[in-house]
C-alpha cells in the first residue's frame, strides 16, 4: 500500500482522520473534521479523566478534576476583572502546575492566552506585554522581579497575579494567585462552579505565540482554536499510515481504556512543542505530565534514571512503563516488519532504477511515531 493509498483510506469520508473543507476568511481550506472544535472541548475532555493525576511537580500532585476546578475559578476571576472575549492574558512563568491552569483559565474566559518567553529579560518582557496589549498577566516570583522596573511602561496592564511569591511589593496592580485558587494541594477542595458563559468558535483567535527573535524583534503569531486542535490529528496520522502500510489494523485509541501514559516535561510550556504536545494533546488523552524542578537532583540528571520517585510512587517514563503495561507489546514486531518492508521497497526501487521517495523512507523509519497510537495519543473520535 502506498502512502497516498493509506492517507486516502484514513482521511476519506468516514475515516478516522477524515478531512473535509471549510470556508475560512473567504477561502476554501482543507480541515480535520473529527477533532474537538475548540480548546474548551479539550478542557472538557481533560476533565473527564477525573481523579487521574495530571500534573506532578515535586510533592505537588494535581488530578484532572482539581486542575479543572482551579482553571474555572481563575477564569471567573478574570471575568470579574473585566476580561472579555478577545482581551489578552499573558502567562509568564516557568513550568509550574499553575501554568496550565492560567492558560485554560484565559481560554475559558474567552481571552487570547499569550505565553511569553520565561527566559526573557525585563525589557523583553516589557515588549511582549506592550506589543500584545495584555490586560492581565500571571507571573511567578522570579519573572515578577524582572518586570517590576518596567510595569509602568505597560499601560494596558490592569492586573498582575503572582504565583509562589513570598511577599509582594506595595503595588495595587499586584495580587497573589494563591488568593484566588490557593496552592495546588488546595485545588481539589475548590467549589464545583460553572465556567464563564462565553461562546467560542473554532476559528476564534485563542493564543499568541512569540517567535524567538533570533534575527530581530520577536513577532506575535496569532493562532485560532482550529490551528491548535489540529495537532490532535496531525500529530498521529503518520503512525496510522505506517500501520496500514505494514498490514496492521488500527488499535483502539480511547485513552479511557488504556493505561495512563506518563510524560516527562523537558521543554518549556511557552514553546509550541510544550503547549501542543503537553497542554493540548496530553490533556486531551489523559496523560500525566511530570514537571522537572530546579536544582541538583531535580532535573534531567535524575530523570535519566528512567523514573521519578515521589512519596514512594514510581513514575516511570512513558516508554518503559508502556512496555511493562503491555501497550507497546506489538511495536517491536511492527518495527521489524516496517524495516523489512522498507528494505524490500528500496530493493524494488533500485531494481527499477529509481530511488525510494524521501517521505516514504521517513515514515517507514519513524520509530517514534510508530507507537503513538498504542500509547493513546490519538484523537478523541
Amino acid at each position: 500500500m502506498s502512502v497516498a493509498e493509506a492517507h486516502a483510506r484514513l482521511t476519506g469520508p468516514g475515516g478516522r482522520f477524515e478531512i473535509g473543507e471549510a470556508i475560512i476568511d473567504g477561502r476554501p481550506i482543507r480541515v480535520w473534521t473529527k477533532v474537538p472544535p475548540t480548546l474548551r472541548h479539550i478542557f472538557d475532555n481533560a476533565r473527564s479523566f477525573g481523579d487521574r493525576e495530571f500534573l506532578v511537580l515535586d510533592d505537588d500532585r494535581v488530578t484532572f478534576e482539581a486542575f479543572a476546578r482551579a482553571a474555572i475559578r481563575l477564569a471567573r476571576r478574570l471575568a470579574e476583572d473585566g476580561v472579555r472575549k478577545g482581551d489578552r492574558v499573558a502567562i509568564v512563568m516557568r513550568n509550574l502546575p499553575e501554568w496550565p491552569v492560567a492558560y485554560y483559565a484565559a481560554v475559558l474566559a474567552g481571552a487570547i492566552a499569550t505565553p511569553l518567553n520565561a527566559w526573557w529579560t525585563g525589557q523583553e518582557l516589557e515588549f511582549g506585554l506592550s506589543d500584545s496589549g495584555a490586560k492581565v498577566a500571571i507571573f511567578d516570583e522570579e519573572r515578577l522581579t524582572r518586570i517590576l522596573p518596567h510595569l509602568d511602561a505597560c499601560p494596558a496592564l490592569d492586573r498582575v497575579y503572582v504565583a509562589r511569591a513570598a511577599a509582594l511589593p506595595g503595588d495595587a496592580r499586584l495580587a497573589a494567585l494563591e488568593g484566588v485558587i490557593g496552592r495546588p494541594g488546595d485545588w481539589a477542595g475548590l467549589p464545583d462552579e460553572a465556567a464563564p458563559a462565553v461562546e467560542l468558535d473554532t476559528d476564534d483567535e485563542v493564543s499568541i505565540l512569540y517567535t524567538s527573535g533570533t534575527t530581530g524583534r520577536s513577532k506575535g503569531a496569532v493562532a485560532t482554536h482550529r490551528n491548535l486542535v489540529s495537532s490532535i490529528a496531525g500529530g498521529v496520522i503518520p503512525a496510522a499510515r505506517a500501520l496500514l502500510r505494514a498490514g496492521q489494523s488500527l488499535p483502539d485509541v480511547d485513552p479511557h481504556k488504556l493505561p495512563q501514559r506518563v510524560n516527562l516535561l523537558a521543554v518549556p510550556l511557552f514553546h509550541g512543542t510544550g503547549l501542543t504536545g503537553q497542554m493540548i494533546m496530553g490533556a486531551n488523552s489523559g496523560t500525566k505530565v511530570v514537571m522537572m524542578g530546579r536544582g541538583p537532583g531535580r532535573g534531567p540528571d535524575r530523570a535519566g534514571e528512567g523514573h521519578l520517585h515521589r512519596r514512594g510512587a514510581d513514575h516511570r517514563l512513558a516508554a518503559g512503563r508502556a512496555r511493562r503495561a503491555g501497550r507497546l507489546r506489538s511495536v517491536d514486531a511492527e518495527r521489524r516488519l516496517l524495516r523489512r518492508g522498507a528494505r524490500r521497497a528500496r530493493a524494488g526501487a533500485a531494481h527499477q532504477g529509481a530511488a525510494p521517495a524521501g517521505g516514504d523512507r521517513h515514515r517507514l523509519g519513524h520509530d517514534r511515531d510508530l507507537g503513538r497510537l498504542h500509547r493513546g495519543d490519538g484523537p478523541r473520535l
